[in-house]
C-alpha cells in the first residue's frame, strides 16, 4: 500500500496536481496538427444513425458501450462509406452477440467535455448493473473554452479543483469547464453508480509525426488517463503506446495511411 501511495504521489507531482487559482488556469491545448474533426455530414443525421442507448440489449444481457470520437466512429453511419473507419465499427466482431451487445456510441468531433454534456446523459440513463463502458476520448479537447462554433476545450491535466466558469456562446448558457481528469472521474463515478463497469483507454494514434523524436506523437492524455485509472482503481488500456510503438517501426512513408 505504501508503495502504491508513493507511486501515486509521484505521479501527481509529475502531472502538476498543485491547486490552481482562477487567475492561473492553463491555456487550452493547441491543435498543433490542425485537424478538423467535426463529422463532415449532418450532425442531426449522425445522432439519429447511432443506436439509441441500450436499444441493442437482449433481455437481461449486458451491453458494452463505447464512448469516444471519430477514431471510434467516423462519418454519419460509421460504416466506412466516407472512406474512413473508426475502430468501433469492428469491435462487435470480437464478442459473442448471444452474451453481450456492443454499442458504438462515439461520434466524430466530440471532446471529453461535449460528449459528457451532450451525449452522455442518455447513455447514463440506459446503463444497468453488469454493463461495461470503454471511455477513450480527448483528441478534440483543444481550442477555445467558450467559442461560438465548438466550445469543446477542457482544462489540461488532472487537478480535481480546477474549473472555469463563463458564458458558452454555442449553447447560449452559463457553463463550467473542468480538467480532463475531472471529466474522467465524472464518467467513472456515474458508471459505477449505475452498477456498471468503467474501463479507460488512451487515445488512438493519429497521422502525426514528431520531427524531433522521429516517432508518432504521444498525446499527454495518456499520462492523465493512466493516473486517473490508478487513483480510481479502473482498468487501463494504453492503446496509444501499444499502437504507437508498432507504428514507430514503420517507415515515414507509411504514416499517410493513418488518416
Amino acid at each position: 500500500m505504501k508503495k502504491l501511495l508513493s507511486t501515486i504521489a509521484l505521479a501527481g507531482l509529475t502531472l502538476g496536481m498543485s491547486a490552481q487559482g482562477f487567475d492561473n488556469l492553463p491555456d487550452p491545448i493547441e491543435d498543433v496538427n490542425k485537424v478538423v474533426d467535426n463529422t463532415p455530414d449532418s450532425i442531426a443525421k449522425a445522432l439519429m444513425s447511432r443506436p439509441a442507448p441500450g436499444s441493442t440489449r437482449k433481455g437481461e444481457q449486458p451491453v458494452l458501450f463505447l464512448v469516444g470520437n471519430s477514431t471510434m466512429r467516423n462519418g454519419t453511419l460509421g460504416n466506412g462509406n466516407n472512406g474512413q473507419w473508426g475502430w468501433g465499427y469492428y469491435f462487435p466482431k470480437y464478442f459473442d452477440a448471444k452474451k453481450i451487445a456492443v454499442e458504438n456510441q462515439a461520434l466524430g468531433g466530440m471532446s471529453t467535455r461535449t460528449f459528457y454534456t451532450d451525449l452522455w446523459p442518455a447513455i447514463r440513463q440506459a446503463l444497468k448493473p453488469g454493463d461495461w463502458v470503454i471511455v477513450s476520448i480527448g483528441h478534440n479537447d483543444n481550442g477555445e473554452f467558450f467559442d461560438q462554433k465548438r466550445a469543446r476545450a477542457v482544462i489540461p491535466g488532472v487537478d480535481p479543483d480546477t474549473c472555469y466558469v463563463g458564458f458558452n456562446q454555442r449553447t447560449q448558457k452559463q457553463d463550467t469547464v473542468y480538467s480532463y481528469g475531472t471529466y474522467l472521474r465524472k464518467y467513472i463515478s456515474e458508471i459505477r453508480a449505475k452498477g456498471a463497469n468503467p474501463i479507460l483507454m488512451s487515445l488512438t494514434p493519429r497521422n502525426a509525426f514528431d520531427e524531433k523524436t522521429g516517432k508518432i506523437v504521444r498525446k499527454p492524455q495518456t499520462e492523465w488517463a493512466a493516473y486517473i485509472a490508478a487513483v480510481e482503481g479502473v482498468p487501463f488500456i494504453d492503446l496509444n503506446e501499444i499502437s504507437g510503438r508498432k507504428l514507430d517501426s514503420f517507415s515515414r512513408c507509411c504514416y499517410g495511411y493513418l488518416q
